[in-house]
């Protein structure tokens, strides 16, 4: 998801993207944030 938002943010910006998405912009910062923590990625992923 962020690699999608990340491709077209500087043209379009975080907060439309994700409007068209259909997500909260912050789901795509906390999970840019967790990006550099992968541990967190693998534990989310299995409570999903």
């Amino acid at each position: 998801m962020t690699a999608c938002v990340d491709t077209v943010r500087d043209e379009l910006g975080v907060e439309s993207v994700c409007r068209q998405l259909q997500i909260a912009p912050s789901t795509y910062y906390a999970a840019k944030k967790r990006e550099g923590e992968p541990y967190q990625c693998v534990v989310c992923m299995m409570r999903s």
